[in-house]
């Protein structure tokens, strides 16, 4: 590294690989992803055991919260990353993510082809996000 590139480095940090994609997904990455739901289907209330029973059976994840979602709707869910030992992360971005909760695999890709729980809350529009970008 010559001198310029570490001036960079130090006042702009290091460079970081698929940044959109992770503000998307509240700092992982799409081929790690376990299970997201979104925002929606965070705050309807409704408890997801497709994300319980999967920090029960792994214990490569990590779990990335919204912190622009009131504590009471993933409260519940940080209960059981705490009792499961997964660790948590609360993403507090300056960009909206139509993702409440991300549960991601830490050092290795998920083999999920298709991480959505698509019911009736469900609403995700990749269009709408990339305008919002």
């Amino acid at each position: 590294m010559n001198v310029y590139e570490h001036i960079l480095q130090q006042i702009y940090g290091k460079p970081q690989l698929l940044i959109d994609e992770k503000r998307l997904f509240l700092n992982a990455i799409y081929e790690r992803v376990v299970i997201a739901i979104t925002t929606e289907q965070l705050n309807s209330g409704k408890v997801y055991k497709a994300v319980l029973e999967e920090m029960e059976k792994d214990n490569d994840l990590r779990l990335w919260i919204n912190g622009s979602e009131p504590y009471n709707q993933y409260a519940f869910y940080v209960q059981i990353a705490i009792k499961l030992g997964v660790p948590f992360t609360v993403v507090h971005s300056k960009r909206a993510s139509p993702f409440g909760l991300v549960l991601a695999t830490v050092s290795v890709p998920s083999n999920v082809n298709n991480p959505f729980i698509e019911d009736h809350h469900f609403h995700f529009d990749a269009e709408d996000v990339l305008e919002a970008s």
